[in-house]
């Protein structure tokens, strides 16, 4: 039995940050961290199959191929699950189903199999089950041929006696795939992408170098501290990830409706005013007629249904450059450069038509419409035309208030 304690306080680390992203889970249950979680969770799993491999020498077959496996399935992990939720689609099911081939192969070393015929067999299996899966998915025509080069590399190893760089090589394969597909995956040039990728490519160059200069002390020392600390690397790109998709869907929510995803007045407003400094712009305030009668007989579920289905019915009428917004409750605003008068008529026919809330429910709503125009509405009756002001865009909106308002009556 050995002494060797120098991951202890790897391992602990990873046991805070694993709990602190535990307790951030729960505070932000819409967070997409399970993934995170669970690939934390098999590298944790790793670290401790490490220690006690260098520390129970004479049984270190058990936890030696524990780690390699639990390395691999973080690396399954991190590729197919990252930033998205836990859940296993028909594609997802069908790239696990060619990580087996990698999973044999890190059996195979774990258990001290030099032989090189069933490593040779794990690799053609791996090159068929990836050949006919990207046909399947009809994927880019590099990804079976990178893997198909993966697989024979891997192979000829195990065939000129290295098992042991067959094993890590099939390991720096799959952290390779993780960090491709993330950079694919994660938001374009942003901090937590290049960090986490990078980390990832790290970590497969660390697999890939092993099996040389694992018995080049001077060489292998300060690189295990760097390998080791590379893990954490990871969990702070993460992290940062984290961070900047709650910033970004701050913003979002700042400029958008959380129902209908449309335009709120904030970012209403602003189109509006850019749209009177351009110097011509229409207004259309709509609300619905009705609406409360719905909430009231089905649910205010059935009613936000409701307004979903009708803010889909008038996006669908929208001309290039116009904007839809929710401006709140039942009214919806179109801002549009184009003369609007036309679109009154096929608004109100498109929201009369019966809206299908479920299978025993049916609404029946219209629509009172009130429109004002830049400049004609603003126009003084002899005198220049108005200079682009803030004050333009909310006397606009109150004409088309007040116009929407008569319609109503008048029904």
């Amino acid at each position: 039995m050995n002494s060797d304690f120098t991951n202890l306080p790897y391992m602990a680390a990873l046991i805070i940050l694993i709990w602190i992203l535990i307790l951030l889970q729960r505070r932000q249950p819409r967070i997409a961290i399970g993934s995170w979680l669970i690939g934390l969770s098999f590298i944790l799993a790793s670290l401790i199959a490490g220690h006690l491999a260098a520390v129970y020498g004479n049984w270190y077959i058990l936890p030696h191929t524990f780690r390699l496996c639990s390395d691999l399935i973080a690396g399954i992990i991190f590729m197919l699950y990252t930033g998205r939720p836990l859940k296993f689609s028909h594609s997802s099911l069908l790239l696990l189903l060619s990580v087996l081939p990698f999973i044999a192969v890190e059996l195979l070393y774990g258990t001290d199999t030099f032989a090189p015929r069933p490593y040779v067999v794990s690799a053609i299996a791996g090159i068929i089950i990836c050949v006919v899966i990207s046909l399947y998915l009809k994927s880019r025509w590099w990804i079976p041929f990178a893997q198909s080069v993966a697989w024979i590399t891997i192979a000829a190893f195990a065939v000129h006696g290295n098992a042991r760089a067959a094993a890590y090589w099939a390991l720096g394969a799959v952290y390779t795939a993780a960090a491709i597909r993330l950079w694919q995956r994660l938001r374009q040039a942003t901090l937590g992408r290049f960090t986490v990728v990078t980390s990832l490519l790290l970590w497969a160059l660390s697999f890939f170098i092993h099996p040389w200069v694992l018995f080049m002390p001077r060489i292998y020392a300060p690189l295990e501290i760097v390998w080791t600390m590379q893990k954490f690397f990871l969990v702070i790109g993460m992290l940062i990830v984290l961070f900047e998709d709650k910033v970004r869907e701050s913003e979002y929510l700042a400029h958008h409706d959380e129902l209908t995803g449309l335009p709120n007045r904030r970012l209403m407003n602003q189109h509006l005013q850019k749209a009177i400094t351009d110097g011509s712009v229409h207004v259309v305030l709509i609300d619905l007629n009705g609406f409360k009668a719905v909430n009231d007989s089905f649910g205010h579920s059935a009613g936000d249904h409701l307004l979903q289905i009708v803010a889909r019915k008038l996006a669908s009428l929208l001309e290039p450059g116009a904007l839809l917004a929710r401006l709140g409750g039942d009214e919806f605003v179109i801002v549009s450069p184009h003369a609007t008068q036309a679109l009154v008529p096929s608004i109100q026919e498109i929201i009369r038509l019966p809206i299908h809330l479920n299978e025993h429910a049916t609404a029946h709503v219209d629509a009172s419409i009130g429109i004002a125009s830049f400049p004609e509405d603003i126009l003084a009756p002899a005198g220049p035309p108005p200079q682009p002001t803030p004050e333009i865009a909310s006397n606009l909106l109150r004409l088309a208030d007040h116009r929407m308002y008569l319609d109503k009556q008048s029904r």
